[in-house]
């Protein structure tokens, strides 16, 4: 018996062509764009951590590794070996599945993002029977889901429309029910969206929200603010969040700290993440609900705050605000029902989704993050939503909308006292805390200079050959010039007042350690250029000096540093 291998489907507009994977296809772009974002996160890894350390360098490694998971995802559907879709007289397949029979398909639907697309396909229940969905996926039992995104981009219309005559043609019943529910939910798009544009056109209040964000960066630049890593003293002086402070009737740094931000980068990631859900939000509950929640998502994530990170660290940054906006929009869409465009609505729910559990998983795992802060700006979000969620609804009157949202801002004026006054008494004074650790920086800025000074002069003065008398004498009058200033500024320091317990004492102290063991260092150079100036040769217990000399600099260098990266003051909400 000879078996015979059918042709691949012959679709309208498609004659004779195979649906295989194609380079051309969502998956195709969607693994340039991973590629291209990739090398942009390692790029600016590297500038930052050229800049200021690994700290904010990690915060872009994170993300291009999680963007490796999407280039193995894209490059799997792409080099699979196996047609994306089957399409015959007798049903319709994926390229894993089994064949789904027209007789028993209730609807088709389409949907197409940037770099993924895929068939809806929900089948046919027998009446009376419960559809319940899945616990992971949340789709129904009663739909199956066919991947497109590795196929041609410009087949999918023609395969959508093959499918639906297919359908037709099949079970004609079904498709006559199809298409009138998909013209039903196409007029009752349309009037959502139009009514969502009657809301509100222009989101002026999130760009205002965003515009003060932006000034208030410029404006600590133009004060002498470092743009990309701004020292803690410099924010704590322009407003930045501290239980100290507050406690001492500083209430309003918990409105002035959220339009602060650790650098450049903390400013733009917090920037875009607010243009996407601001805008959605916008459109919901209007200009004056969006105020509502970004001021009052912010002001309850600072007060949050207050009984953790910034008992101990000056906390700065928009996304408590960024949080209760992603809450709001995620609330409203959960509450929607069958308000919203079923599609748009999965997408939307899953963007919010993957912004708020990254920003959290990263902030748990990651020094430097104030993830209470968040998490007082998401719950006040989420209960704001809620609230809210009535606002598209035209049956809902403007009286109705403005009660609402008086009764969220009572909510919101009776929580955030009741946190601020809950709060433990403050672990560190931050005021006298931020103005040590601002002398030191002075200090160490002034020695810096002065030694610059001295290496620029020696350079400039040097007309000698190297190891003869007159150059032996012009490094040694160089060095002890560099011993002095050490000695000076290492004085300087520990006359500063320190608390026995004080961290900022223990870096000065890890400071003035590392300064004494540089001047050992420049003592023994001085004595090996005596030793050469005498003409003798150097001996064995000079180079064990200096050997020793040497570790005990390092040593004292990687005390510095652990010193500093213990009192890190800056909580960021990324």
């Amino acid at each position: 018996m000879s078996t015979e291998t059918s042709p691949p489907p012959s679709l309208p507009g498609l004659p004779g062509t195979p649906l295989m994977p194609s380079w051309r296809s969502p998956s195709g772009r969607g693994l340039r764009f991973c590629l291209i974002l990739i090398g942009v996160f390692i790029l600016g890894a590297w500038g930052l951590h050229a800049l200021g350390g690994w700290t904010g360098a990690l915060f872009l490694i994170t993300p291009a590794c999680i963007l490796l998971i999407g280039v193995f995802v894209h490059l799997r559907h792409l080099l699979a070996r196996r047609p994306v879709l089957r399409l015959d007289p007798a049903g319709i397949a994926g390229a894993q599945g089994p064949l789904l029979p027209w007789q028993r398909i209730a609807r088709i639907d389409y949907t197409g993002l940037p770099y993924a697309a895929w068939l809806e396909i929900t089948m046919a229940a027998p009446s009376g029977e419960p559809d319940p969905r899945a616990a992971w996926t949340w789709r129904r039992r009663s739909q199956r889901r066919i991947a497109l995104s590795a196929l041609d981009q410009t087949l999918h219309m023609p395969v959508l429309q093959a499918a639906l005559r297919q359908h037709q043609q099949a079970a004609p019943e079904h498709a006559r029910a199809l298409d009138a529910a998909h013209e039903r939910e196409q007029q009752a798009s349309d009037a959502f969206h139009t009514h969502l544009d009657t809301l509100s056109s222009r989101p002026w209040a999130m760009i205002g929200m965003m515009g003060l964000c932006g000034l208030a960066w410029l404006a600590g630049v133009l004060a002498g603010m470092d743009p990309m890593t701004p020292t803690p003293d410099s924010l704590y002086g322009a407003g930045g969040n501290a239980t100290s402070a507050v406690q001492a009737g500083e209430s309003w740094r918990l409105l002035t700290a959220m339009f602060l931000h650790g650098g450049a980068v903390h400013l733009a990631l917090n920037m875009y993440a607010l243009w996407g859900a601001g805008r959605l939000l916008t459109r919901w509950v209007g200009n004056r609900g969006f105020l509502l929640v970004y001021l009052a998502s912010g002001l309850a994530g600072g007060a949050l705050s207050l009984h953790f990170a910034a008992q101990l660290h000056v906390s700065v940054g928009a996304s408590g605000a960024v949080f209760g906006v992603a809450g709001a929009v995620s609330a409203i869409l959960l509450r929607s029902g069958g308000r919203y465009p079923i599609a748009q609505r999965s997408q939307l729910i899953t963007s919010m989704a993957i912004f708020i559990g990254y920003s959290l998983f990263y902030g748990f795992t990651n020094s430097g993050i104030d993830n209470a802060a968040h998490l007082g700006g998401l719950v006040a979000g989420v209960l704001l939503g809620l609230l809210m969620a009535g606002h598209p609804d035209a049956a809902t009157s403007a009286r109705q909308r403005l009660t609402r949202e008086a009764l969220g801002a009572l909510l919101c004026l009776v929580a955030v006292p009741v946190l601020v006054h809950t709060a433990a008494p403050a672990a560190r004074d931050l005021a006298h805390f931020t103005a040590n650790l601002h002398e030191i920086d002075a200090v160490r800025h002034r020695t810096h200079q002065q030694l610059q000074q001295i290496e620029a002069k020696r350079m400039r003065e040097a007309g000698h050959a190297p190891g003869s008398t007159a150059w032996l004498d012009e490094e040694a009058k160089a060095l002890q010039t560099m011993l002095t200033v050490l000695r000076s500024e290492s004085g300087r320091l520990a006359a500063l007042p320190w608390g026995s317990d004080d961290p900022v004492g223990h870096y000065a102290q890890a400071e003035i350690a590392h300064r004494h063991a540089l001047t050992e260092q420049i003592e023994v150079e001085l004595e090996a250029m005596r030793i050469a100036r005498s003409g003798a040769p150097p001996s064995a217990e000079l180079a064990a000096r200096r050997k020793a000399v040497q570790a005990s600099v390092q040593q004292a260098r990687d005390a510095l540093n652990r010193r500093a990266a213990e009192i890190g003051l800056v909580k960021r909400t990324p």
